[in-house]
């Protein structure tokens, strides 16, 4: 009887496990059914092999993240292809469209290293909502053909260039428009096409060191700036290279920013146009805090404030920054007491340190007891009575008082350990039951 009772309990504690552990470890969408007439876009790049070339027949859309394998190239035969929110499609062969193109909000198309991008959608469009991103060794080209080619990036839309793009060959009139782009791998812009941002195109990334100021990326071309866009471009190009300049864009006006005697910043905006001051994020920095920006004259410069870029006695701005400071953290360790040079500490405390400056770190027995325990300096071993140069917050544990586990993995732990007790109590009783029965 027993045998009959617990054989369905089991059954539906197992299943119950199964779909408590579908649903917590499932983040994503799941797979949309194939199309109406079984073709489905993702399937077929999935079984796609190096040398095949998948072609469109019709106007698709991708039901769910895919990728174009290296040496796969996928062709859309001049039909519509729609990537929805929350939909990848990612680029390591190559992508050819000649039809329209349309990445919704939320959804995007990556090209990887050694992935090739190409737009030649002569009289139709690429309009991107989502994101256009073109990673380090990816390539991607607009109008290299016989014919003009577009790629709109409005609302929503982001485009992120660390890789290559090409827009235009010879004559060709084709055009990028964007909002808001990203640069720094490498932008070329043919003679006749154009680059058109409508806000904001950041060149390069901000530095994280104010000794680390040089900007690799490389801007052939010209650009063209809407009333209120700006350019900003980050650090200085290295030596020997011009770097973006005003003849970029052409006639411009500029301010330059200045952090520690080194450019961290210029921005650019077209002669006639106007655009306030965007005082560039310094939340990057490691070693230094911005106090304030100020002009020539030592007047602080406030976010809100109505300067124009390129304004006369604003063509230089100069930052007013200190040294960074962060936490040295002891943990308590009742059998030692801690201390930063000199200083004793106690048993476990905090102190404040300057980014760059070095801290010796001592330990020695407290009252009761002989032996020290082992030292970690954010987990790793570290030799009392050595010394260290703070770059961040820094941590120091003894053998004594190792980190608990993650508090996220208790719950999962403890639902674990349920389980199995309760099977091994079933599993117990089971056999109670069996061994009673055999001797009755």
């Amino acid at each position: 009887m027993f045998r009959r009772r617990s054989l369905p309990f089991l059954i539906g504690l197992f299943a119950l496990v199964g779909v408590l552990a579908v649903t917590s470890f499932s983040d994503g969408p799941a797979d949309a059914a194939p199309l109406a007439n079984g073709f489905d876009l993702a399937v077929a790049l999935d079984n796609a092999e190096s040398g095949d070339t998948v072609t469109l027949y019709e106007d698709s859309v991708l039901s769910r993240d895919a990728g174009i394998k290296s040496g796969v190239t996928l062709d859309d035969g001049g039909f519509s292809l729609r990537i929805p929110a929350y939909v990848t499609l990612s680029i390591e062969g190559v992508f050819f469209s000649s039809g329209n193109l349309t990445i919704d909000s939320l959804g995007s198309a990556a090209v990887a290293s050694g992935g090739l991008m190409r737009i030649e959608n002569n009289g139709n469009t690429a309009e991107v909502a989502g994101s256009l991103e073109v990673y380090q060794g990816g390539t991607a080209s607009v109008g290299q053909g016989s014919g003009g080619s577009t790629i709109e990036c409005f609302g929503t839309g982001k485009l992120l260039v660390e890789g290559t793009m090409t827009v235009g060959s010879n004559i060709l009139n084709s055009a990028v428009i964007v909002r808001n782009a990203t640069v720094t791998g490498e932008l070329r812009v043919s003679e006749g096409s154009s680059f058109r941002i409508h806000d904001s195109l950041a060149i390069g990334n901000p530095p994280a060191l104010t000794s680390e100021t040089v900007n690799p990326a490389v801007v052939s071309g010209k650009l063209t700036l809407e009333g209120t866009a700006y350019v900003i471009v980050y650090g200085q190009p290295p030596a020997g290279q011009p770097g973006f300049t005003t003849s970029n864009i052409n006639p411009s006006v500029s301010t330059q920013f200045m952090a520690l005697g080194k450019a961290y910043a210029t921005e650019y905006k077209a002669s006639t146009g106007s655009r306030t001051l965007v005082l560039p994020s310094t939340s990057s920095l490691k070693d230094y805090r911005l106090v304030n920006w100020m002009d020539s004259a030592g007047n602080v410069i406030a976010a809100d404030s109505s300067v124009q870029i390129g304004a006369d006695g604003h063509k230089i701005v100069y930052g007013e920054l200190v040294k960074k400071e962060y936490r040295i953290v002891f943990s308590e360790d009742k059998s030692i007491r801690w201390s930063v040079g000199p200083t004793v500490i106690g048993s476990h405390g905090e102190t404040k340190g300057v980014y760059g400056a070095q801290y010796t770190i001592s330990i020695r027995s407290a009252q009761g007891y002989t032996e020290l325990p082992a030292i970690f300096m954010d987990g790793a071993p570290f030799a009392p009575g050595t010394s260290f140069t703070v770059t961040g917050d820094t941590i120091f544990t003894t053998s004594n008082n190792y980190p608990v586990p993650d508090e996220g993995l208790v719950p999962i732990l403890v639902i674990i350990l349920a389980i199995m007790l309760v099977i091994l109590g079933i599993s117990y009783t089971m056999l109670r039951m069996k061994e009673k029965k055999k001797a009755d």
